[in-house]
């Protein structure tokens, strides 16, 4: 059987293969993949203050507006299942491109919902899309050193 996936180098010398990227391209990805953690994770708890707001706007109760934090990170948590290994199996940036629109458009969709229920549905699959900051970053990382 072939594997349709295999990723192979030209040679020892590949400047395609990320263990031999310059220090500073390495530098800069490493960069790239703290800022990405640090939005997605300041994402987790950026609505907390809002959280009174969501109780007089939507008319629920606290328990309810607290919801919002808990299906985010419940995305956060269950994403991983899919993406870590659909990195490794279609490569890390066909995972962080849509995964990052996905995550980027479902908050869009949080700031538009007009009723809790679309808000709770956006932040958890806001979530979902958001958690290929912590299941990906780390084989990302591995790739280039």
């Amino acid at each position: 059987a072939v594997d349709l996936f295999l990723v192979t180098w030209d040679g020892p010398d590949d400047p395609e293969n990320p263990r031999n990227w310059t220090t500073g391209k390495k530098f800069l990805v490493v960069i790239i993949l703290c800022i990405n953690t640090f939005c997605i994770s300041v994402g987790s708890a950026d609505i907390s203050p809002a959280i009174i707001r969501l109780k007089l706007q939507y008319n629920v109760s606290t328990e309810v507006a607290t919801l919002v934090l808990s299906f985010y990170v419940f995305g956060w948590a269950t994403g991983p299942l899919i993406f870590s290994p659909a990195s490794e199996i279609f490569g890390r940036n066909s995972v962080y491109r849509p995964t990052w629109a996905l995550f980027v458009l479902f908050n869009l969709g949080c700031a538009l919902s007009k009723n809790i229920t679309s808000l709770l549905v956006c932040r958890l699959f806001a979530g979902i899309f958001s958690s290929t900051a912590t299941a990906v970053n780390f084989g990302t990382a591995y790739d280039m050193f």
